[in-house]
């Protein structure tokens, strides 16, 4: 890979979409992860009006959520060892199969545990495609000051689909009906990620070079990793705190109608700066910018302990989602130095499911604070953790440190 002398802007998206094959890898990926955002929403009404509650049905959504969570990494390092094209495809047929059965147990009218058991199995077969996208950056592109720029544009997607999932979940629900939504759901998944794995340079990436037993552990044995999954863990805690936290703000405030809006002001400052980070070239190391990035993520939480006006909050908001796409960016970045290319799929699932652990907690955390502490400690929560997720770059700095040996490993360990 060749590094460009070409100056950095907006233009630098047009180049990685002229990339030969990359328009067809970010479309189809993104086609076939809508029901990643799409799924938790129509899991709900669905079951509700299965089983008749809405106790049960949010189980059965959890249990989707769980399988998604808990199968991550098992995932990606499954991508690593038998080649992207075979896997993605077989999870595809399966999710689609799964989904399928879920329809058939629920008009059999079987029950809960049933259900349960299968919404498990959807999320256990959940596309990967996110994570074969981020191993194929570095290898489809010819330019190596491209790679922030795809990364960002990878980032800025993720959050970009954590919008629009709901809201076509949402529209599609209103005109056909939870059953079709579920078959659109499936039918998106399967068509997506099929054009993804077909796709020459997705084909072309082979197996990885993991082989014999104790080499399945590359990703989880690398202290580089440990760090940023570490991170993303306090950085999903505090956006879990947020996701409760908003709605107890604006119920306080006499509008409850706008803990959507706030929340959509994150992501959209979350894109809006993903974008922008993208188009740039920034100084210093790759893990300087990282530790910068995360500090700034941080400290973009405080003043929130302090807003008595639901509009206030809505501006600091946006600016609080500054720090995170891009800082997902970056962490991506870091990836290619810290964990071996044969590892590089399963590494990028550790940092998602770091990233939903900590918002799993921040949820469960946050309703315990509010109620017993009051709103001002809960948003200093979410400042807490965001700060802690600093602490720990701060102190385990070194472990970021490239790791990449001139030799592959397994000549190297002839």
């Amino acid at each position: 890979m060749k590094k460009s002398g070409r100056a950095p802007g907006w233009g630098c998206y047009a180049e990685v979409f002229r990339t030969p094959g990359v328009l067809r890898l970010v479309t189809s990926m993104t086609v076939g992860r809508l029901p990643n955002g799409m799924l938790p929403l129509i899991l709900i009404v669905f079951m509700h009006r299965q089983l008749g509650s809405y106790t049960e049905a949010g189980v059965v959504t959890a249990g989707y959520t769980v399988g998604v969570a808990a199968s991550a990494p098992a995932r990606g390092r499954t991508l690593d060892r038998f080649g992207k094209s075979p896997v993605l495809t077989v999870l595809a047929t399966l999710q689609t199969l799964v989904l399928a059965g879920i329809l058939a147990a629920a008009w059999s009218g079987l029950g809960l545990p049933v259900l349960l058991a299968l919404a498990v199995a959807v999320g256990a077969t959940n596309s990967t495609s996110g994570a074969a996208m981020r191993s194929l950056w570095r290898p489809v592109l010819a330019d190596e000051r491209l790679l922030s720029t795809a990364y960002a544009l990878q980032a800025t997607a993720e959050d970009i689909l954590q919008v629009v999932g709901p809201l076509l979940g949402g529209v599609i629900l209103a005109l056909w009906g939870a059953t079709p939504a579920i078959a659109v759901s499936a039918a998106l998944n399967l068509a997506g990620v099929l054009v993804f794995a077909t796709a020459p340079a997705c084909r072309a990436s082979g197996a990885g070079q993991r082989g014999g037993r104790g080499r399945e552990r590359v990703a989880t044995s690398t202290p580089g990793l440990l760090t940023l999954t570490l991170a993303a863990v306090f950085a999903g805690v505090a956006i879990g705190v947020l996701q409760v936290a908003l709605p107890v703000f604006t119920q306080a405030h006499g509008t409850p109608s706008g803990a959507g809006l706030l929340l959509a002001m994150v992501a959209f400052g979350s894109i809006t700066s993903g974008l922008v980070y993208g188009s740039r070239s920034w100084p210093g190391s790759a893990t300087h910018r990282y530790l910068a990035i995360t500090g700034l993520f941080a400290v973009l939480f405080a003043p929130l302990a302090f807003v008595h006006s639901v509009p206030v909050m809505a501006v600091l908001l946006f600016f609080t989602g500054f720090g995170y796409s891009p800082r997902n960016a970056a962490a991506y970045l870091l990836l290619d130095d810290v964990v071996r290319p044969e590892a590089s799929a399963e590494a990028y699932t550790w940092i998602i499911s770091g990233v939903a652990t900590g918002v799993a907690a921040g949820t469960a955390l946050t309703g315990f604070v509010a109620e017993h502490a009051g709103l001002t400690w809960t948003f200093l929560t979410a400042f807490g953790t965001a700060a802690a997720g600093f602490a720990v770059v701060s102190t385990r700095i070194p472990t970021l440190a490239a790791i990449r040996p001139p030799v592959p490993m397994v000549a190297a360990e002839r």
